[in-house]
């Protein structure tokens, strides 16, 4: 150890106490006092084991996060669940409530026994006892009470659907195996109800479901059930939604009556009547016979009845194709009613619908039945009487007809051409045998009734193909022409059988019971076939036309 010797003695001296000024210890006092936590012990501690996370491999954790998107999912599926039904509860109890307010106003409709305000003189506590004896004597006879609601006074002229049925068709027959209906529609009084929503099952057998489960729930007897394109969607019908209807089974079209044998008699008789004539008229260019007629030569006068009975055997093939097609398809049609016409005798008969087509092919074959047949009938008559006339076997009673007439029609006018000689196409007047005659005069009123005008048949064909929107359009578009022809081209006969088109069968026909199902393409190539024979009729021969077939 080294030696402390070199260091220097220095004196000692005590320390100096400084004084330094006192400062007072401010203790602030926390704002609130919270309980003293006791740090645990590392013992205390709970054991958290080792993550996993390292041992796990992707596609463990892939389908850890695979199964964690499930649940959520899951879980806002539930919500959504929940939510819905919530809406569901708001929507039923909105309808109860307006249920409630409908029954509550129909019961103030059906009106109350005491009226506030003045005494009512014809009240019994007020009346005198003659009153009260004929207001007693009223009851006993059963007669109804002033205070009878619009509905009851008009429940016999209007079939309604009552409530019930409407709750049954709604709550039993709609679901979401047959019809998922979102919305109820009411005409004023109920005599039409509109579900709406959407097909569960095919429209060729959804119709006879719900017709079977209406009679398992016992209201077949009291409603019809329709499958209709939607009113709704505006006359275009560009949507083509369907929807279900319900009409009373009481409302079905005007049946037969005692008045309609009698209307339909009368016309008949007037319409022979007016072939007759039509049948004399036709040898108007005869001078021979119609001189023998004047002089009231009866012999003459059988001469021309060859024209008015082929006329009428004519008109009653084409009501005979309508029947039998109608008694095929199931359809009931009511009696014909002719209409008299002063230029071919008789336009043809009117046919009304007594029932609903099943289907819109259905209606179809009953309209285009009664043309077909009649067509073909007058194009045959036609062709034989023109082959005949070109025999050069003309008699003395063939009814002389001016050329021109075969240039009315492109149809007639190109057989003519292209069956009698040339020499005689230039003639001004051509003795032709009464079956041309015939035919042409079938041809013209068959083409007439395919017009696709209402409830003609070329109006009923078009609805049935087309359906009902675009065979209004069609319905107005024709007569709009037909009143400009009939104008431009001074037609008497397009004259008059528009004004008859349009005020008797200017309406759509009645609807089918299931017009969403559309007929096949065979059906509209027979549809379109028949719309053109009747412009090939109509539509005047030009003379270019004319030339042509005259060199072949």
């Amino acid at each position: 150890m080294p030696s402390l010797a070199f260091l220097p003695v220095v004196a000692l001296r005590p320390p100096r106490l400084i004084r330094r000024p006192r400062r007072a210890v401010v203790r602030r006092r926390p704002i609130c006092v919270a309980k003293e936590e006791q740090t645990p012990l590392p013992s205390q501690l709970p054991h958290i084991p080792e993550s996993s996370e390292s041992s796990e491999s992707p596609e463990q954790r892939k389908e850890r996060a695979r199964k964690a998107r499930i649940e959520a999912e899951r879980l806002e599926l539930m919500a959504a669940k929940a939510r819905l039904e919530f809406e569901r509860a708001e929507l039923k109890a909105d309808r109860k409530r307006l249920e409630l307010d409908k029954a509550k106003n129909m019961k103030d409709m059906a009106g109350t026994k005491e009226h506030v305000g003045e005494p009512n003189p014809y009240d019994r506590k007020n009346s005198s006892p003659q009153v009260v004896n004929v207001v007693k004597q009223g009851k006993s006879q059963g007669l109804q009470p002033l205070t009878t609601t619009l509905s009851d006074l008009l429940g016999s002229e209007f079939p309604r659907v009552s409530e019930s049925d409407i709750n049954v068709i709604r709550d039993k027959l709609c679901g979401i195996n047959t019809f998922f209906c979102t919305e109820v529609d009411r005409s004023p009084f109920d005599e039409r109800v509109v579900f709406r929503g959407n097909m569960r099952q095919p429209a060729d057998k959804l119709l006879a479901t719900l017709e079977d489960m209406a009679k398992e729930e016992g209201i077949a007897e009291r409603i019809r059930l329709f499958l209709l394109i939607d009113p709704k969607d505006g006359p275009d019908g560009e949507d083509n939604r369907p929807v279900l209807v319900a009409l009373p089974a009481a409302a079905m079209p005007n049946q037969t009556n005692s008045f309609s044998y009698v209307v339909s008699v009368l016309m008949g008789l007037v319409a022979c009547a007016t072939t007759f004539s039509y049948g004399i008229g036709i040898f108007g260019l005869t001078p021979e016979v119609i001189t023998q007629i004047a002089k009231g030569s009866l012999d003459e006068a059988i001469l021309t009845l060859p024209v008015s009975i082929g006329a009428i055997i004519l008109a009653f093939m084409h009501e005979a194709g309508h029947r039998v097609a109608a008694s095929m398809r199931d359809v009931k049609i009511g009696l014909p009613y002719f209409i008299p016409s002063l230029q071919i005798g008789t336009y043809g008969t009117i046919t009304p619908l007594e029932s609903y087509p099943n289907l819109r092919k259905d209606l179809f074959d009953v309209a285009v039945a009664g043309p077909l047949v009649g067509s073909v009938a007058s194009i045959s008559a036609l062709i034989a009487g023109l082959l005949i006339t070109s025999s050069g076997q003309i008699a003395d009673w063939f009814p002389q007809v001016p050329s021109a007439l075969f240039h009315a029609s492109i149809l007639v006018g190109s057989l003519a051409d292209i069956i009698l000689p040339a020499g005689l196409r230039e003639q001004a007047t051509i003795a032709v045998h009464p079956l041309a005659v015939v035919g042409y005069t079938g041809l013209l009123a068959n083409a007439l009734n395919l017009m696709p005008i209402g409830r003609l048949d070329g109006g009923r064909i078009m609805q049935a193909l087309y359906g009902r929107a675009v065979a209004s359009r069609a319905t107005a578009i024709t007569l709009l022409l037909q009143g400009f022809s009939s104008l431009l081209g001074n037609s008497p006969l397009l004259l008059f059988w528009g004004l008859v088109a349009v005020f008797l069968q200017r309406e759509s026909d009645y609807p089918c019971r299931n017009e969403v199902l559309e007929p096949d393409g065979t059906r509209t190539a027979i549809g379109v076939g028949a719309i053109c024979l009747m412009l090939l009729v109509l539509i005047p021969f030009p003379d270019q036309l004319a030339d042509i077939l005259g060199r072949l």
